[in-house]
């Protein structure tokens, strides 16, 4: 079974300068937000019955699982309980230029829990261009605690 997943907060921050280089709250109305992008990679399997996946959206509450912002007004989701299994979807931060710095730290805050044995997931990709090609996997978090590892 599938189920949402809960995005509220993504920062990127660099530790030698302690500077925060990207902070997104996703409370403003507007998404998304200036600078960012979103793309659909895959609709999925079209004989699961549900309808072809689709994009990120800002939502102030979520359902299946019940979620709310973690802090602020918004938070983004994925509805991949409602999309075909294997849909997927990029949501792409505005450029960042993070040459000169070492110790650069991406954290996020995602909804997890064991309640159902689903294999969603978010992963975190860092690339020169807005584009999957070419780019190289930070890590991987599961929705469920079950699918470990949590330290990206």
């Amino acid at each position: 079974m599938r189920k949402y997943l809960t995005l509220c907060l993504l920062l990127l921050a660099s530790l030698v300068h302690s500077q925060i280089l990207l902070q997104e709250s996703f409370d403003g109305t507007t998404f998304v937000p200036a600078g960012w992008s979103q793309q659909i990679i895959s609709t999925g399997n079209p004989n699961s019955g549900d309808m072809p996946g689709g994009l990120f959206e800002r939502a102030i509450s979520g359902s299946n699982p019940t979620a709310l912002p973690r802090s602020g007004a918004a938070m983004v989701r994925y509805r991949s309980y409602d999309f075909n299994v294997s849909s997927s979807a990029v949501l792409i931060t505005p450029i960042l230029n993070l040459n000169g710095r070492t110790n650069v730290k991406l954290r996020f805050w995602m909804y997890r829990d064991a309640t159902y044995p689903n294999r969603d997931s978010v992963v975190a990709w860092v690339n020169t261009a807005a584009s999957l090609t070419g780019a190289t996997l930070l890590g991987k978090v599961s929705r469920n605690i079950a699918y470990e590892p949590t330290q990206t």
